[in-house]
């Protein structure tokens, strides 16, 4: 009986201890959680805030294969609900729309995720690092990204392709993560010219990226700082994209390519009176109509 009991409070000994260290865990469990950077929280598999857009379902018959166009500013097709013959998932409905993370499969090549328009999400200069892992400039690599996607759409609704396709490449090697901004900077380092994937691109210098953006593109690895350049974007502006999901409504993290749509309801328009900044005497009364002179 002595020997049983003996036994028997080691046991409760032992059971309290556990429940000690549980409870211990839990504690600091939930304190990491309190202080951790929100930005880092934001970074996993979770949506953030969504935002709406109104998708392009029209601008071509739909691609197969791979489902995007080389020759239309590769432009990718991300679904229409189901009614696009099996090409993506029958709940992708984003219409057609440019991918940021080249060399991540595109809809059409991951059919078991999902690119729902009410996922959208903002990109704004807050969050950006999450997926660039810049801390440093978040600042000038979102001005520069956001200046791409704006020539890059620009380009595409004048109907120069070439020219939104290689928008579209500066922007991937800006807002990709480190690996898949690697996989554009190759491209650019080569003129274009090493991408068997998407084909090749007319026009892409790597001196044209830094001077256009203030950043290096680099083989390989995520693309550098080099200089502010003379561009900001609007207060208040954030850059649309939809994300890749699981049928469980988490976030496909570096699984698939995240797809930016032609409408960019963050994207502020440009102002129709424009400023004419010299003091330049003009010949006559050559003036843009509405324009100010200062």
């Amino acid at each position: 009986m002595k020997d049983q009991g003996i036994a028997r409070r080691r046991e409760l000994k032992v059971g309290a201890v556990i429940a000690a260290l549980f409870s211990l865990l839990v504690t600091l469990t939930g304190l990491s959680a309190v202080f951790e950077p929100q930005s880092a929280l934001a970074a996993g598999n979770e949506l953030g805030e969504t935002v709406e857009f109104t998708p392009n379902y029209d601008f071509a018959d739909i691609p197969q294969g791979s489902g995007y166009y080389a020759d239309k500013g590769n432009i990718i097709w991300g679904g229409n609900g189901g009614s696009d013959n099996g090409v993506t998932n029958k709940k992708s409905n984003i219409g057609f729309a440019w991918c940021i993370d080249l060399g991540l499969r595109t809809p059409a090549d991951a059919k078991n995720l999902i690119w729902d328009k009410s996922t959208a999400q903002k990109l704004t200069p807050a969050n950006i690092a999450d997926t660039t892992k810049d801390t440093a400039h978040g600042q000038e690599r979102y001005d520069a990204a956001y200046k791409m996607i704006t020539n890059m759409i620009n380009s595409w609704k004048a109907g120069k392709y070439d020219e939104a396709k290689k928008y579209n490449l500066y922007a991937q090697a800006l807002l990709g993560n480190p690996t898949a901004q690697g996989t554009a900077g190759e491209v650019i380092n080569s003129n274009g010219q090493a991408s068997p994937q998407a084909g090749t691109y007319s026009g892409v210098t790597p001196g044209e990226f830094t001077d256009l953006t203030g950043f290096k593109a680099m083989a390989g690895g995520p693309s550098v700082f080099d200089h502010a350049i003379d561009f900001k974007a609007p207060e208040g502006s954030y850059l649309t994209y939809v994300p890749p999901t699981l049928p469980n409504g988490k976030v496909a993290v570096n699984q698939a390519q995240r797809m930016v749509p032609p409408d960019q309801p963050g994207i502020k328009p440009e102002p129709k009176n424009p400023v004419i900044k010299t003091k330049a005497s003009l010949d006559g009364d050559q003036v843009k109509a509405g324009a100010k002179v200062v």
